[in-house]
């Protein structure tokens, strides 16, 4: 009767902890038990449940990563953490931003993993570096990668430079359009990303830049800001070209990591602030796991032909 007991108990604190990791907040959690199990907890005894995963969120950090990944994807999304007390204004917290710097790698059998993740205090060369290094460190050394893809971001393009510099790199064509977005007029806007999808979506190189050339003479005498911003990342773009044509649309932007991240806005909007870097790191954690069994359990589309990357 007792193990039985025990494996109950078990299973409920482990359903307290899914329920966290699923978005539902610490105090609704234990408002849910208690009506359908009169079972009282209170938010506090929530948070220290899950706290069990803290020493498997150190083992995912601090494993080996095999260096098996053709292409690799960096990207970050900036969260909310509780700061100091405002004690000489009105008592609240300050809330302070964090930034989760995240890889996902794309292996020759077709198959996506997030590899890792890190909490840090901002987007800087020296935290993009230090989270490339650590994953070399660990393995990743990155002799089969044959694209690294990331956004504009100067730091972090800065940072593959010095970790991975013999790797080619894709400028994220998602983040490349908002910046077009935003140097033409409304009016404007959706004939001017109409004429860049023909760049992006041609069928080889040369098809690319003629696509290109057209785009930047139509659009050099209104626009001519728009033109520089993408003349000046051009190469970057184009990098995709070099492989097989079936692998492009899955590498010329950071779009599965976005969509990673749009899951995590969702599942923490109940949370608000985060209360410390522990509570952010489980419930991104659990994340990574659920979107990685996803990614276990089906290959890519764009590998199911005979054709690869050699």
């Amino acid at each position: 009767m007792f193990q039985r007991l025990a494996r109950h108990d078990e299973a409920l604190s482990q359903s307290a902890v899914d329920m966290l990791l699923a978005g539902v907040s610490t105090r609704r959690v234990g408002e849910l038990l208690d009506q359908v199990l009169d079972l009282p907890l209170s938010a506090g005894q929530v948070s220290r449940l899950a706290k069990r995963l803290d020493a498997e969120v150190r083992a995912y950090h601090l494993r080996p990563v095999p260096d098996r990944y053709r292409y690799l994807l960096l990207d970050g999304i900036h969260l909310k953490a509780r700061g100091t007390p405002r004690l000489f204004q009105t008592g609240l917290r300050r809330s302070r931003k964090r930034v989760l710097l995240v890889a996902l790698g794309v292996m020759a059998d077709g198959h996506k993993e997030v590899i890792d993740f890190q909490v840090v205090n901002g987007e800087t060369t020296s935290a993009w570096e230090g989270f490339l290094r650590g994953l070399s460190q660990r393995g990743l050394a990155g002799q089969p990668l044959n694209l690294i893809t990331t956004d504009g971001g100067g730091r972090v393009q800065a940072a593959v430079e010095l970790v991975y510099p013999h790797v080619p790199r894709q400028r994220c064509w998602f983040h490349k359009m908002q910046n077009v977005a935003n140097l033409v007029r409304k009016r404007d806007r959706q004939a001017v990303l109409h004429g860049l999808r023909a760049v992006y979506s041609a069928a080889t190189r040369r098809a690319a830049l003629a696509a290109y050339t057209a785009w930047g003479r139509r659009w050099q005498a209104r626009y001519p800001e728009a033109v520089r911003c993408v003349e000046r990342d051009l190469e970057e773009l184009l990098a995709v070209f070099d492989l097989p044509a079936e692998h492009r649309r899955m590498v010329r932007t950071t779009n599965p990591i976005e969509r990673m991240f749009r899951e995590a806005r969702r599942r923490t909007r109940s949370i608000g602030t985060f209360v410390n870097d522990a509570s952010i790191e489980r419930i991104v954690f659990g994340l990574v796991a659920y979107f990685n069994r996803k990614y276990a359990a089906r290959v890519c589309p764009a590998f199911r032909t005979k054709r690869h990357v050699a």
